[in-house]
């Protein structure tokens, strides 16, 4: 017997437990999580939420395509239908890339969600979705977040950049910055912990995941 689980995909058989880019997002969802909706009016996309205290989350990566400064893990297009878009910090935060409102979240708003799930050094296990993540880092996804190791571009002060860390990691942008070339990241990796790194703001690319305030 074998307690591996796996998804029938386009291309045959992949592990569940494992990433891979053709188990989409809807099936790492969790199952028992009341999630609401929410329809971006600019391009018909849908989205599920979740509230945790006063706050509403976007439960997904935001997937809205803006005429430039975001792009495709890889270059490739069908991975923002898994995972969503990656944005440079310029594009997510001057061009208010989040659906009429909801916003970019500050570092205090993330922390406040750390917090409501026992603090920074438990709340990355207890976000994560509870499979993809390598190295035995799956999360418990306690309310829903079902944050998935889709990687980020990394990118210098000089502009040079290239994709990194799938199935490792993930980072999403908050609206704070650490000086004039960078801003905060959260970073969820395959450890329990959930902490503040920085990026360049001009050419690294991260994910974004929207709030509001719970009506």
């Amino acid at each position: 017997t074998t307690d591996k689980r796996y998804y029938c995909a386009a291309n045959g058989w992949v592990h569940f437990d494992e990433w891979s880019w053709d188990v989409p997002t809807e099936t790492r969802l969790k199952p028992n999580i009341n999630y609401g909706t929410l329809v971006d009016s600019r391009d018909g996309q849908e989205y599920r939420t979740i509230v945790v205290g006063s706050q509403e989350w976007m439960a997904e990566n935001l997937n809205y395509k803006t005429s430039s400064g975001s792009l495709c893990y890889g270059d490739t297009s069908e991975y923002c239908g898994v995972a969503g878009r990656l944005y440079t910090w310029s594009t997510a935060y001057y061009s208010s890339v989040c659906p009429t409102g909801w916003h970019l979240p500050k570092q205090s708003e993330f922390t406040t969600l750390m917090n409501a799930l026992g603090g920074y050094l438990v709340a990355g296990r207890k976000m994560k979705a509870t499979s993809g993540w390598g190295q035995e880092g799956n999360g418990t996804d306690d309310v829903g977040f079902t944050a998935l190791p889709a990687g980020h571009r990394y990118g210098n002060y000089y502009g040079a950049t290239y994709f990194a860390y799938a199935r490792y990691d993930t980072m999403l942008w908050t609206a704070d910055t650490y000086n004039k070339d960078a801003s905060f990241v959260l970073q969820l990796s395959t450890e329990d912990e959930a902490r503040f790194e920085y990026e360049n703001s001009t050419y690294a690319a991260e994910y974004v995941r929207c709030v509001r305030s719970a009506e």
